[in-house]
C-alpha cells in the first residue's frame, strides 16, 4: 500500500454504478481499492482484514431499509473506518444527516466531487488518528 493512499471498499451491487465508480477509482494514484463487495458479510470480512483502516464507499441501496444500523455497527466496532454514503435523493441526503452522516453524494455526481469527498475523509482520518504537533490550536 502507498504511504498516503486511500484504501477504499466498494460496497454496491453490480451494475453501472459500481462500474463507473471503479473506473474512476482505479487510475487515482492516491485510492487503493481493496474490495468491492456486495453484502454485509462481505463487508464485514474485508473490514476485518483491514482492521477497519478503510474508507467504505456505500449505496444506500445495498442493504434496503437496514443502512443506517449497519454503518452505526461498522462504526462502533471499527471506529477508524471513514463512509461516503451514495443516496438518490434529497430526502435521504436529509435523513442521513440528521442521523449524523455527513459525507454523502446523491447520485449523478460528478468524478471531482467523489474524489474531494474521499480527500477530506482521508485527511480528517489521519487529523483524528495522529496527533498534530504545533502551538496552534486547530479547530475541525
Amino acid at each position: 500500500m502507498a504511504l498516503n493512499s486511500s484504501p477504499i471498499i466498494i460496497a454496491k451491487a453490480d451494475g453501472k454504478i459500481r462500474d463507473g465508480l471503479l473506473s474512476i477509482l482505479e487510475n487515482q494514484p492516491f485510492i487503493l481499492i481493496i474490495g468491492a463487495v456486495q453484502d454485509e458479510l462481505s463487508l464485514l470480512e474485508q473490514l476485518g482484514l483491514f482492521s477497519g483502516e478503510c474508507i467504505i464507499l456505500l449505496d444506500i441501496n445495498l442493504f434496503a431499509n437496514n443502512t443506517f444500523n449497519i454503518l452505526n455497527r461498522i462504526h462502533a466496532e471499527y471506529p477508524r473506518t471513514s463512509s461516503i454514503l451514495l443516496v438518490n435523493t434529497f430526502h435521504q441526503k436529509k435523513t442521513a444527516i440528521s442521523m449524523g452522516f455527513n459525507n454523502l453524494l446523491i447520485k449523478g455526481f460528478n468524478a471531482d466531487d467523489l474524489l474531494t469527498l474521499i480527500h477530506l475523509a482521508t485527511t480528517a482520518k489521519r487529523l483524528n488518528n495522529k496527533p498534530v504537533e504545533t502551538d496552534q490550536v486547530v479547530r475541525l
